[in-house]
């Protein structure tokens, strides 16, 4: 974190953020689905994501602002409408055709581009702020809305298909994080900060102390001894990951004319393509649109981190 929030480190800090993250990402949800608090809610989202996007560990004000975008759906009718028709907005409409305003927009926009860029990602989620902090003052002065959260015309059918697509979306996201669990796809399944490993038939999951299963996908690893010229399995090499067999497989079947050396279990594979795994390919690989979706994180395997603070 950037000054002064670097300030306030120490075992006691980590513990607290820990819990805390669970008590305000609770009374959040609470607030979310409380008709007379729901703009609070939006606000509480809003900040609680804005201060995760100000860690310098990664380009999170990317997340933030998909987070953000979600929470704003949770307004009122008449909230949002107030909003839009606010003096606080139409000033803004007002300023944007100055082309003084207009410039200094584009200037911090440049400003975050560039500090992302440059992986300075605290800088850049304060260049985000002008955009962020006047929006926040909208909602806590006009976001107010006593409406219920699935408005209805009359009728109980009104809110079903409400009801079904947020139940439909709510269960992809939790399969969708429980994924890594059973075995399957590692990446994209929202386990922020966990450090979690669960490759090679290892678990470092507090709780969750086995194996991942019933699924074996991350069971079988490589590590790459020669990445033949490619990008990516270089930098596997260099940081010393290792890759799940399965995104190997698939990255040699995007790349044909890729040669690797590499490690498998007790075996070692000396410059091997696509025609020499090509059974593999056929018995294990789906098909290039399922594999948009099934993708792995690189793996540490000399070091894994276990899920609670170092002595």
């Amino acid at each position: 974190m950037p000054a002064p929030l670097a300030w306030f480190d120490g075992p006691f800090v980590s513990h607290a953020a820990i819990y805390g993250t669970f008590v305000a990402e609770g009374a959040i949800i609470w607030a979310l689905l409380t008709p007379r608090l729901r703009h609070w809610g939006v606000l509480g989202g809003v900040a609680f994501h804005v201060l995760l996007a100000l860690s310098g560990y990664a380009m999170y004000i990317t997340f933030s602002a998909l987070a953000i975008a979600l929470h704003v759906l949770f307004l009122g009718g008449e909230g949002a409408g107030r909003i839009v028709s606010s003096r606080g907005l139409a000033m803004v409409r007002i300023r944007l055709r100055n082309p003084a305003y207009a410039l200094l927009g584009l200037t911090l926009v440049a400003g975050l581009s560039l500090a992302a860029g440059a992986e300075a990602y605290s800088l850049a989620t304060v260049f985000a702020l002008p955009f962020l902090v006047p929006f926040c003052v909208l909602v806590v002065r006009h976001g107010y809305s006593a409406e219920p959260l699935l408005a209805s015309s009359g009728s109980r059918g009104d809110r079903r298909p409400a009801a079904a697509i947020g139940a439909a979306v709510m269960a992809l996201f939790i399969a969708n994080c429980a994924m890594p669990y059973l075995g399957l796809k590692s990446a994209q399944a929202v386990n922020m900060f966990a450090n979690l490993r669960l490759e090679g038939g290892i678990s470092n999951h507090l709780v969750l102390a086995q194996a991942p299963g019933p699924f074996t996908y991350l069971d079988d690893v490589a590590i790459i001894e020669d990445a033949g010229g490619d990008g990516l399995l270089e930098s596997y090499r260099r940081q010393d990951y290792a890759i799940v067999y399965y995104d190997l497989l698939a990255r040699l079947q995007d790349r044909p004319e890729l040669i690797v050396t590499y490690t498998r279990g007790d075996r070692r594979f000396e410059g091997v393509g696509a025609g020499d795994l090509a059974n593999d390919m056929a018995e294990r690989l789906h098909g290039p649109w399922f594999r948009k979706w099934f993708h792995f994180q690189p793996v540490v395997l000399d070091r894994p981190e276990p899920c609670h603070l170092a002595s």
